[in-house]
């Protein structure tokens, strides 16, 4: 997905539901993703800015710790590469690894 201008409403919403359809998700998860989103968009240290380049791997990001945080069986990291045939095992842990660290995680 290449976006040139910011993303709609449209774009964001089919994109969590894409996820959520594939993994079913608890609707909790979506609140708890926005909050994590909130708290790095608000750490002066995190210098993170969402644009049309970054959003969905942040979303990405955040559903996938929410989701670990909240679900008694969490979805794997590994299940999200059907969702996402051009990123590997490796990229979803990297990604995660670096949002973690944005929210200070140790």
């Amino acid at each position: 997905w290449k976006v040139s201008t910011s993303p709609g409403v449209e774009d964001v919403a089919t994109f969590i539901n894409k996820i959520f359809k594939a993994q079913k998700l608890a609707h909790e998860c979506l609140i708890m993703s926005l909050c994590y989103i909130d708290r790095v968009l608000e750490n002066k240290k995190s210098k993170l800015t969402l644009h049309t380049q970054n959003w969905r791997r942040v979303v990405l990001a955040s559903l996938i710790i929410a989701s670990k945080v909240w679900e008694d069986l969490a979805v794997w990291n590994v299940d999200f590469l059907d969702i996402f045939p051009g990123m590997t095992n490796l990229d979803l842990n990297n990604l995660e690894r670096e949002f973690l660290k944005l929210l200070n995680f140790d």
